[in-house]
């Protein structure tokens, strides 16, 4: 196979990591532009966000058990997935927490804009975009300390990173955590941390991976 390559560009890390391993092969890292939508902070209402698609693997209903447990505390998930019917089921009656399904990018923009920070814990994430979308608003991130977000959240400074074995008192510790006030002094480091995965970083990337002056 290593033959038949002249060169492999990944995403990651973490996913650079994973082909050295699986098939023995090296590989350069080219960060994916992230600035794919005109995110920009609108303010903050005070709401927490995740716009996780809903599968397994993302673990949004771990989010939404947390905000079952804090009902002076609210959430906002705006994503569709197979666990849609399920993540509504677990939020009726919860009057701290809202599902809207799929939202068109205008309102993923708004809610987004307007949220106090984001949550993001998927299971080993290859790179993790949604991250720096976030940040790209100026949001600070409640992550996991695993995968491609060890790349792009560090702790206390643009986010606060759950241990891999977290468990639903570990989230809602974060959440309590993420007060308005330490959400505001991550947001300049939020904004820095977004530029280094923008076009013109990818571009500057692909680049120099292919030698092209």
């Amino acid at each position: 196979l290593s033959k038949k390559l002249d060169l492999i560009i990944t995403n990651s890390q973490n996913t650079r990591a994973r082909i050295k391993q699986y098939l023995g092969l090296d590989s350069t890292v080219v960060y994916p532009p992230c600035n794919t939508l005109p995110f920009k902070n609108l303010g903050n209402k005070g709401y927490f966000f995740s716009w996780a698609r809903l599968y397994p693997i993302k673990r949004v209903d771990k989010i939404v058990e947390a905000f079952i447990g804090l009902p002076d505390k609210k959430l906002v998930v705006a994503s569709g997935g197979p666990d849609l019917a399920k993540i509504q089921k677990m939020a009726e009656g919860y009057a701290n927490i809202t599902v809207l399904g799929w939202v068109s990018d205008e309102q993923l923009i708004n809610y987004l804009g307007k949220c106090l920070a984001t949550i993001y814990i998927p299971i080993r994430e290859d790179f993790g975009m949604s991250a720096v979308e976030s940040m790209q608003a100026g949001k600070p991130v409640i992550g996991v300390a695993e995968g491609g977000l060890l790349e792009i959240i560090s702790d206390h400074k643009n986010g606060l990173l759950l241990q891999p074995e977290f468990n639903i008192d570990d989230i809602r510790e974060a959440i309590k955590q993420m007060t308005p006030e330490l959400a505001q002094t991550m947001e300049n480091t939020c904004y820095d941390t977004a530029q280094k995965f923008s076009e013109q970083a990818f571009i500057e990337g692909m680049k120099k991976a292919i030698n092209i002056a």
